[in-house]
């Protein structure tokens, strides 16, 4: 299944501009691959917005808590906020609504 992981933080802790988040920054994505694989996790692509102060990864995981411990795992948390998202594909959603709409 699909997830976003979103990783979030303001400039007083912005790896751009303060080592000590930098070092933990680069740490945690070092270790990305290595420690995903070992939860079931894959890395389907990953992004940055430099002067949003946001990471966007996208993640096919078994579910959103193997997510967040993977999230706790590299320390995100440690320099910013994490959010777990789980994501449908539109062609799931599109089923879904029309199950419904024969239903109800």
């Amino acid at each position: 299944m699909l997830h976003a992981l979103f990783i979030t933080h303001g400039p007083e802790t912005c790896p751009a501009a303060h080592a000590e988040t930098r070092h933990l920054a680069i740490d945690g994505l070092d270790r990305l691959d290595n420690e995903a694989r070992k939860l079931g996790v894959s890395l389907v692509g990953g992004w940055a917005d430099m002067p949003g102060h946001s990471l966007y990864m996208i993640v096919d995981a078994p579910n959103a808590h193997v997510v967040s411990e993977l999230a706790v795992i590299l320390g995100f948390g440690r320099w910013g906020t994490v959010s777990v998202i789980a994501l449908v594909g539109l062609e799931t959603l599109h089923s879904a609504l029309r199950q419904m709409a024969a239903s109800g």
